[in-house]
Order: C-alpha cells, then structure tokens, then sequence
C-alpha cells in the first residue's frame, strides 16, 4: 500500500469576513491578497499542489488562471465557528487521507500576505529532520509590558519601573506559516499531544490583516521591504502544476 506522499499548500478563504469584508480578494501592491499566498506556493520549489477551499465566487474567480485546485467549502466549515483544522481535514480526506493523503500541508493564510524566499522550503526541511513533530509554526516575539483590569483598576504584572528590555518575550504565532504532518496532525495523535516545531521570525516583518489597520501596516511593511518580495513577480509562468480535482 502506497504510503502519503508530497507536500500540499491550502490556502483556506472563505467568504464571511466581518472585520474586514471581502478581505481576502481586496487589493494589495496591485493584486488579490490571496494571489500573494498563491504565488509563495508557486515560487517554491517544495509545494507539489496548491488547494484554495473557498465557498467565495470572487476568491475562485481571483485564482482562475493560477496553477490551483479550487476546492468548493462546505457551509458547515464556512462559519465563525468552524476551525482551520476542520478544513484541513476536509482537505486532506478530498485528496485521499488515510495512507494516501500528503505528507505535509502548508498553510497559507491570505491575510499573511508577505513571505520571504525561501520561508516555506525552510518550515518542510525543519519538519523533515523532525519525524517526532506533528506540526510546525512560525512565531515571533516582543517584549510587552502586560497587565489586568480588575474592576475598573490596572494591575500590572511587573514593576512600574521595569526596563523593556529586562521583560521576557511574549511569543506567538505570526500567522503567515503553519506546516501539519497530515497522518498525525489529522490522525493517529490527538491534538493536545501533538509536538509542534517553532520557525521564528522577526516581527518587523509579520503581517497578520484583519482589519483596516492591520492593512496599513502590511502596506508599510511591503514599503520598507519590497525588494525582497520582487520573487513573487516571476512566477507567473510557472502553470505546471496538478490542477483539476
């Protein structure tokens, strides 16, 4: 029995966004926002498929043309409530699941348009020499001066005279890499006893859009780096790929 192979890169966008309708096709530096998650899949050398799950006729309609599986969502995994996993899973199972589904699936999410080269490459190789990880995720960090608010009153955490850099680093996820062992991510280890692999990245260059101000700091990050975006502009050729399921 053949056993999972390959890497798949889901680019989940459904329709309903309230923060920020319609985000995922609202233009960004000249295109779609999703068209940049879809082009980090193309320019890298690991990604074997790319599958967008849209119920979204604008989303379907912003890829059309681009080397991707569109693949329709069902209304149970298109509300607030449905989770990314569950998505992965309906994803994973449509592409054969059991022993016959991918290796690894790379999640792209639109609203984390900008990604370095060789940013996926690097998350597949680190869950490769890894076969104890059950997913990875990108994170970064900042050094935040944290507190409560109990009853109307602030509560710090810490000294009111405390340095910012004597406060430890609050870690979490930048949202624009997450890579799952599909067999156990999806399957045979339950998800509070998954292992999870970290990639860090500096936060300067985290974009996370869901809202109008998250936008404008994606804008400001795209300014201030754009020569290094420059590769997502020579994919357009690269249409080889599987499509059609």
């Amino acid at each position: 029995m053949p056993g999972r192979r390959g890497v798949v890169a889901v680019v989940p966008a459904r329709a309903g966004s309230k923060r920020l309708p319609g985000k995922n096709v609202r233009v960004f530096g000249g295109r779609p926002l999703i068209e940049w998650s879809v082009r980090a899949a193309m320019a890298s050398p690991v990604v074997d498929r790319i599958v967008v799950s849209t119920d979204d006729p604008r989303v379907t309609a912003a890829v059309t043309g681009l080397p991707v599986d569109v693949m329709p969502r069902p209304a149970r995994l298109a509300t607030d409530t449905a989770s990314t996993d569950d998505v992965l899973r309906q994803v994973d199972a449509e592409l054969g699941g059991g022993t016959a589904g991918p290796e690894l699936m790379v999640l792209l999410q639109p609203t984390s348009p900008l990604r370095e080269k060789g940013q996926i490459e690097a998350g597949v190789q680190a869950m490769r020499a890894a076969p104890r990880a059950d997913r990875l995720v990108e994170v970064t960090s900042q050094a935040l001066f944290t507190g409560r608010v109990e009853d109307g009153w602030w509560q710090a955490d810490f000294p009111e005279d405390t340095r910012t850099q004597d406060l430890p680093a609050v870690w979490y996820p930048t949202g624009r890499l997450f890579i799952y062992r599909a067999a156990t991510a999806f399957g045979s280890v339950p998800p509070g006893d998954q292992r999870c692999l970290a990639q860090r990245a500096p936060r300067e260059r985290c974009t996370n859009i869901d809202d109008e101000a998250d936008l404008l700091w994606a804008a400001r990050v795209y300014r201030t780096f754009a020569a290094d975006y420059d590769y997502l502009d020579a994919t357009t050729d690269r249409t080889t790929r599987h499509q059609g399921s």
